[in-house]
């Protein structure tokens, strides 16, 4: 009806953005789809990929926690409470979801020792720690070489 367009109705469609502290006055109601496109490393293929994957529990009371700030809200789910419940209760942390090459050159520059013996809140796998041990220790001797390295004759 008219009264709907004319009014100030404001809807969010849950999306990674909702899950921030941002807040908008006058968000009453949000649809969560369940669904987030997630940024994971792949090690088969050694590049970021993102994939369209389920939020978590957490994730989804973040969302739902966009409406009613000011006031009462209502949060539509697009997904059954067994789905919910089903659901990884957090989100994995970003570091277990990341190449580890950046963290790891960091790491030696600053004479933290072995990567392998870190005291990491989560610590990533073994796997995923050698594997991102090749491409920085590639890294390190392309930079040694210098800029132009393969560019050179030879290589």
């Amino acid at each position: 009806s008219s009264d709907v367009c004319s009014s100030d109705l404001r809807v969010v469609l849950a999306t990674n953005v909702a899950e921030t502290s941002l807040t908008v006055p006058g968000i009453r109601y949000v649809v969560d789809t369940g669904l987030a496109r997630v940024k994971r490393y792949s090690t088969r293929s050694k590049i970021d990929v993102l994939r369209i994957e389920p939020v978590s529990q957490a994730a989804a009371r973040q969302r739902a926690g966009r409406c009613g700030r000011v006031a009462d809200g209502i949060c539509i789910r697009l997904y059954s409470e067994e789905e919910f419940a089903a659901r990884a209760a957090y989100t994995d942390p970003e570091l277990l979801r990341s190449s580890l090459a950046a963290v790891i050159l960091r790491a030696l520059s600053l004479g933290l020792g072995k990567v392998e013996a870190f005291p990491f809140l989560d610590p990533p796998a073994p796997r995923a720690i050698a594997g991102s041990c090749l491409t920085s220790v590639a890294a390190a001797r392309s930079a040694a070489a210098g800029p132009c390295a393969a560019a050179r004759p030879g290589r």
